[in-house]
């Protein structure tokens, strides 16, 4: 099964539509299944040995390496023959039932999947329970719909094995805006959840792409579990590791506690066997660029040489598949082979910085041009109320962006959060907009004083302690975690709502030729600034983008503080 974009959809209805077997979709996202390939015999004695036997050797039918399969299984076999089969297993994102396949073959008694698309689980386990071989059906298989991260922080279990394989999906990749989607599962603080949820010998497992040219991927998931090890305490988080390269796919083995060298040692038998290269553990590393992962200086060193942003993700910063750097836009070097698709958007987000700079340049000057008759010094004493209302239309989408953001891991979908977050504030807003109706025209400087000191006070309060309060209470239930949102939401989008009406209210009374002009610079600089916000929050964070917009309001309230001449416009 895959998710796919709409123009694709357009091609399959018209010219596969015989081959469709399946297609559904919600605000998730479109599934659909295509059934044009069958399992061939040997395809199917191949999953047939991985079920009756511990090692499987095949031989790939796409050149050298091994299969994709095979590569799984490995993995597998790795963590549950430690654990000698008597584990419970934590599958995020089992999709199909793969891993849960690999899991049962196993013998894990106990096997717990979380997949966040209730269409994949529903049609898994009926449209297609045969053809997996009701894989989520077997007695000690429980499959929840739910966020993986949002799961864990409400589970009281500790598991033998947390296992993710290639979690995410390559939809958006063509145009390069899947590196612009935040993902909570690859994050600093998500690791340490992970860890914590492991018994004390329990294993954590993420497989991820491994190219020779460009092992970036590998790399950074790499420092991302080095680094969490570290802040969890653990002082040679080497002896924690394994990175195991099969093929295009690498397999990261955390152990909560260190590796024994008996383990050590089967892990390097186990690798000989199946033909897989063992890129590094406690007693070996065969690439040097992830030797230096393990060295704080050289890690530092690396970090700053490496042609792309192998820095760890942080729930700040929850941007794993964003790997280019804006200051190295202009270099050739980012361009490397596979990770090149995900480079492709930053350029683009780039570049539409730019484009919006001018395009909003031009909404403030052409009217210069439109109203010369009226000279530029009658045009200029009217600076006040032209910022004014850029600067409320810059704030306004430069915070409400990143809050849509920062509530996607709290939430546990972009779809939720920008559903949530939009309806709260623009609703409230308007709660705002109508309580202006009882303020006149010439109390409204004051009035617009008094509601952005609160305002920005409010709002840097939610800036310090917003990210506390979410992982505070990321394990409540989702519908008591939209009732949050929208009351936390409420008296922002309240209080932001008022500036507008009151603006236009002030500049009509004694300027009203201007109303049209600041409307549009309004509606210019929302754009402007929610190409900023996205900007500056995939460089430096979204506590950073939601002090752009708090900065914007402050420079709004130091504007009504400047004296006037009994009208914000003189």
């Amino acid at each position: 099964m895959s998710i796919i974009t709409e123009k694709e959809l357009r091609f399959y209805r018209k010219k596969l539509q015989k081959y469709l077997k399946f297609w559904q979709w919600n605000p998730v996202a479109f599934i659909y299944n295509l059934g044009i390939a069958k399992i061939l015999p040997y395809q199917a004695e191949i999953l047939q040995s991985i079920v009756d036997n511990k090692r499987t050797i095949v031989r790939s039918g796409h050149g050298s390496g091994k299969t994709f399969i095979m590569a799984l299984g490995a993995g597998w076999w790795l963590c549950t023959h430690w654990l000698k089969g008597e584990g419970s297993s934590l599958i995020i994102g089992p999709g199909g039932g793969r891993d849960v396949l690999m899991a049962l073959s196993f013998g894990q008694k106990r096997i717990i999947g979380v997949e966040l698309n209730p269409i994949i689980v529903d049609a898994v386990s009926n449209d297609f329970r045969g053809f997996t071989g009701e894989v989520y059906h077997y007695p000690n298989v429980e499959i929840h719909a739910d966020e993986g991260r949002s799961f864990l922080e409400r589970s009281k279990d500790k598991y033998d094995i947390i296992q993710a394989s290639l979690v995410d999906t390559l939809a958006a990749t063509a145009s390069g805006a899947f590196a612009l989607a935040e993902n909570n599962l690859y994050t600093v603080e998500a690791f340490e959840s992970y860890i914590e949820h492991l018994q004390d010998d329990g294993m954590l497992s993420f497989t991820r792409w491994y190219f020779e040219d460009s092992p970036t991927s590998s790399i950074r998931l790499s420092a991302l579990a080095i680094e969490s090890l570290e802040k969890m305490g653990v002082s040679q988080p080497r002896n924690h590791l394994l990175l195991i390269q099969g093929g295009d796919l690498a397999t990261l083995i955390l152990k909560k506690t260190p590796f024994s060298q008996e383990e050590v040692n089967n892990a390097h038998e186990v690798s000989d066997d199946l033909g897989f290269r063992i890129i590094y553990s406690p007693d070996s590393v065969e690439n040097p660029i992830f030797g230096k992962l393990f060295n704080k200086a050289e890690r530092a060193n690396l970090y700053r040489d490496y042609p792309l942003n192998i820095i760890p993700p942080t729930d700040d910063t929850p941007f794993f598949f964003q790997t280019a750097r804006f200051s190295d836009l202009f270099s050739d070097e980012p361009e490397q082979g596979f990770t090149q698709t995900f480079v492709t958007a930053v350029v683009v987000l780039a570049n539409l910085l730019v484009v919006m700079t001018i395009l909003a340049g031009l909404f403030l000057i052409l009217p210069l041009v439109l109203l010369k008759p009226l000279g530029i010094s009658q045009i200029t004493r009217y600076w006040k109320s032209l910022l004014y209302f850029i600067l409320i239309g810059f704030g306004f989408i430069a915070v409400e962006i990143p809050l849509i953001q920062q509530f996607t891991l709290f939430l546990g979908h972009p779809i939720y959060s920008l559903a949530i977050v939009i309806f709260s504030i623009l609703l409230f807003s308007s709660f705002g907009s109508f309580f202006t109706r009882r303020i006149s025209p010439a109390n409204s400087p004051k009035s617009i004083t008094k509601l952005l000191s609160v305002f920005t006070v409010v709002l840097l309060a939610y800036i310090i302690l917003l990210p506390a309060f979410i992982h505070a209470f990321i394990g409540f239930t989702t519908y008591l975690k939209i009732l949050i949102t929208v009351a936390l939401l409420a008296p922002l989008g309240w209080l932001m709502g008022t500036l507008f009406p009151l603006g236009i209210k002030l500049t009509s009374e004694k300027d009203q030729f201007l109303v049209p002009w600041c409307w549009s610079l309004n509606g210019a600089f929302s754009v402007l600034g929610s190409v900023a916000s996205v900007a500056t929050s995939i460089s430096v964070g979204f506590s950073h983008a939601l002090m752009l917009g708090w900065a914007a309001y402050v420079g709004v309230l130091l504007l009504s503080l400047m004296p006037s001449r009994k009208r914000l416009s003189d």
